[in-house]
């Protein structure tokens, strides 16, 4: 069952976080305009899709549902860590499990991409224990898409010395989720029945 929480808005938050990985591509001297334009549409985006995403059913989120905070015993999962505790759309946390779950890096490329089968698995699993509403089921793109963003500015700040690549893949994950169409989401997490 749905209860009330109260919201703050997320943009601020966001809009600050982006800023300092524009800094960062300055700071160490990459000329990467596909990085820059792509903080400046998110910067755009941000607040159109968190007004979008604040209206929808929400409660405590994890917000933070990597791998290492996953515990199995076996194949069953037998734990869940590190709750951040946030309030916010249900969505929000789908959209994280969603891109720290279906894009995996290629160690030979570099480069992330997008998992079909995984996401068709997280998406088909989450609709098998909450119904969506239907305006949930509107807004999948731009839960994924918030959530992209939210993973990219939450990554640790790059270090002198460290693989340059960790600052692009967040990015691809970014645009990867631009170019996901809504009814094809909804489609895969309702199969049939869509």
């Amino acid at each position: 069952s749905d209860f009330t929480v109260e919201i703050s808005d997320l943009t601020p938050v966001l809009i600050s976080g982006l800023q300092r990985r524009a800094e960062e591509l300055v700071a160490f001297g990459w000329d990467r305009r596909d990085l820059m334009e792509g903080i400046a549409e998110a910067n755009c985006l941000a607040p159109q899709i968190w007004s979008q995403l604040a209206v929808l059913p929400a409660g405590w989120l994890h917000t933070d549902a990597s791998a290492g905070n996953f515990h199995f015993d076996g194949p069953c999962l037998s734990g869940l860590i590190d709750f951040e505790l946030v309030p916010g759309p249900y969505l929000l946390d789908l959209g994280m499990c969603f891109v720290t779950w279906t894009f995996p890096f290629d160690v030979e490329t570099g480069h992330m991409s997008w998992d079909l089968e995984s996401a068709r698995a997280l998406l088909q699993g989450y609709a098998s224990t909450r119904s969506l509403k239907e305006s949930e089921l509107d807004n999948l793109k731009a839960s994924f898409l918030l959530a992209s963003v939210l993973w990219w500015i939450r990554q640790a700040p790059q270090q002198p010395g460290g693989l340059e690549y960790r600052f692009w893949t967040r990015h691809e994950i970014f645009r990867i989720c631009q170019s996901l169409d809504n009814d094809d989401l909804r489609t895969m997490m309702l199969g049939d029945a869509a």
